[in-house]
C-alpha cells in the first residue's frame, strides 16, 4: 500500500462565504469540500487552483493524522481536515481555514 494517492479537485462555486468544491479519488468516490474564496492562489486568504494533485498522509500537531496536498504552485502545508466555515474574513465572514481544505 502506498501513502500517496491522486485526487482531482473541482471548483464548483466561489463566494465571499467560501469556495465549494468536490474532491474525487481514483476509485470514483467523491467528497464535498470547502475552502477560502478564490483570490488568485494567495497564501492564507485564497483557495488553491483547481487541478489534479498528489495527496500524502501527514501527522499534524493540531489535527492528528490527515491528508496533505502536494505540488500546489507557490503553496505548502495544504491539509484536509474537519471544519465548518471558510469565509472571507476581510468581508466579515467567519473561517476555520488558513490554507487548508475542509471536508
Amino acid at each position: 500500500m502506498t501513502d500517496k494517492i491522486k485526487l482531482t479537485l473541482v471548483l464548483e462555486k466561489s463566494e465571499y462565504y467560501g469556495t465549494f468544491e468536490t474532491i474525487t479519488l481514483p476509485d470514483g468516490k467523491t467528497f464535498y469540500t470547502l475552502e477560502l474564496p478564490d483570490k488568485g492562489n494567495k497564501r492564507q486568504v485564497s483557495c488553491i487552483p483547481k487541478g489534479t494533485y498528489q495527496c500524502k498522509i501527514f501527522n499534524s500537531a493540531k489535527f492528528g493524522k490527515v491528508y496533505g496536498i502536494c505540488g500546489v504552485p507557490n503553496r505548502i502545508a495544504i491539509l484536509i481536515h474537519a471544519g465548518n466555515y471558510g469565509g472571507d474574513i476581510d468581508k466579515g465572514y467567519r473561517t476555520d481555514i488558513q490554507d487548508c481544505i475542509l471536508l
